[in-house]
């Protein structure tokens, strides 16, 4: 958990400083750890650099898959120029899945399989069929053949169940 927050705490530009409040750890913990990092990753620290400059240049962003936001100048400006790639990448990814799913939904690839909602990377799927088959043929879906295979993309099946106090969990 604490790799986890270094790194998203890092590329989203969090300072030292709120970094080691976060971990329980002394500032110049913070910034050592930080320091680890992009000595590990390098490229991320160069990638960081170039979005910000190239926001700051051209006040807009342009996704892998298309998507465009222009930016207002403001105080947050350059973390917000490093969030809006990595967070919409997430999401982008999701919604391509999201669109094959119902395609397959559409032909009855699953069976009585509904779409009921979606939450930011969660899927809720309502099903007569066999649960656990019908979420792993929507897992291999979601993580087939993303960005021709570039980026390995890993779904989680978490749980099922007939109601909502009855979920069960799946190790």
């Amino acid at each position: 958990q604490q790799c986890k927050t270094i790194a998203f705490a890092t590329l989203y530009g969090m300072e030292a400083g709120t970094l080691s409040k976060n971990l329980s750890v002394s500032q110049q913990e913070a910034v050592e750890l930080q320091g680890k990092f992009f000595g590990a990753y390098v490229r991320g620290r160069q990638w960081i650099g170039e979005v910000q400059q190239q926001v700051m240049h051209d006040m807009e962003y342009r996704t892998v898959f298309g998507r465009l936001l222009r930016f207002a100048q403001s105080s947050s400006l350059q973390r917000q120029a490093v969030n809006y790639p990595i967070q919409n990448l997430a999401s982008d990814i999701t919604m391509y899945g999201l669109v094959r799913i119902h395609k397959r939904l559409r032909k009855g690839d699953f069976g009585n399989t509904r779409l009921l909602l979606t939450v930011h990377d969660s899927i809720l799927v309502e099903t007569k069929e066999e649960p656990l088959q019908v979420m792993s043929a929507i897992k291999e879906e979601m993580e087939r053949n993303i960005l021709d295979d570039y980026i390995p993309f890993r779904a989680d099946i978490k749980c099922y169940g007939t109601k909502w106090g009855d979920l069960k969990e799946i190790k």
